[in-house]
């Protein structure tokens, strides 16, 4: 198995239940109604892809992994292969409406992910949405276990610094928080949550952030 077909299938392990996925993901897609030539970078499978889809929102991918470009090209999808900071730099200033990034900032340095958090920036139109989700470092789950079982993992980005990236980027944040793309706790998980962080502490956040910024 080469690397790529092995990091394909560990990324799929992760999110193995397509269903709970796109219903998680469904949430985003409000923000791209009404917008054109939307960009899912790293778009992975193409789950969200194919939400888009479903709305009639115009949209394809960018990914690098070569099998995941042939499983978004057999679900019927538009997908560009190469890599996201060399598809930025191509994109004329003003002329996207919208961005989807999803667990794709961890696997870049700080160097190049504000790169390419200034390369979306530059090729948003006026009123543009960009929507970003990432492994919560909040999380212990994620930081002792999760976060390391792919091994193209960097570092993680907090939420607070995200935001405050962003908006010195001169982008406005309509919405932020955790998340999950898994299912959600039932109700004795939370409240198996609650007792341990009053045992260990505050640790036990949601396994994503998420943050939505619009060009002013």
């Amino acid at each position: 198995m080469n690397s790529e077909a092995f990091i394909a299938k560990i990324l799929e392990r992760e999110r193995s239940n397509r269903v709970l996925v796109k219903e998680h993901l469904r949430r985003y897609v409000p923000y791209f109604r009404g917008k054109d030539g939307i960009i899912d970078l790293g778009c992975g499978s193409g789950d969200f892809l194919e939400l888009l889809k479903e709305e009639k929102i115009s949209a394809f991918g960018v990914e690098e992994n070569s099998n995941f470009v042939m499983e978004v090209k057999k679900r019927g999808l538009t997908v560009k292969k190469g890599k996201i900071q060399s598809f930025l730099k191509s994109c004329r200033p003003n002329s996207i409406g919208g961005f989807f990034i999803s667990h794709v900032v961890e696997h870049l340095s700080p160097k190049e992910m504000i790169n390419v958090m200034a390369g979306m920036q530059r090729a948003l139109k006026p009123g543009g949405v960009l929507v970003l989700i990432t492994p919560n470092p909040l999380s212990l789950g994620v930081m002792t276990h999760s976060f390391w079982r792919d091994p193209t993992h960097i570092r993680p980005y907090p939420l607070d610094f995200l935001v405050q990236l962003l908006e010195s980027m001169e982008l406005l944040v309509l919405a932020k928080g955790e998340t999950c793309l898994g299912s959600k706790p039932s109700l004795t998980q939370m409240c198996v949550r609650k007792i341990r962080k009053l045992l260990v502490g505050d640790y036990f956040h949601d396994p994503d952030t998420y943050v939505v910024a619009q060009k002013i």
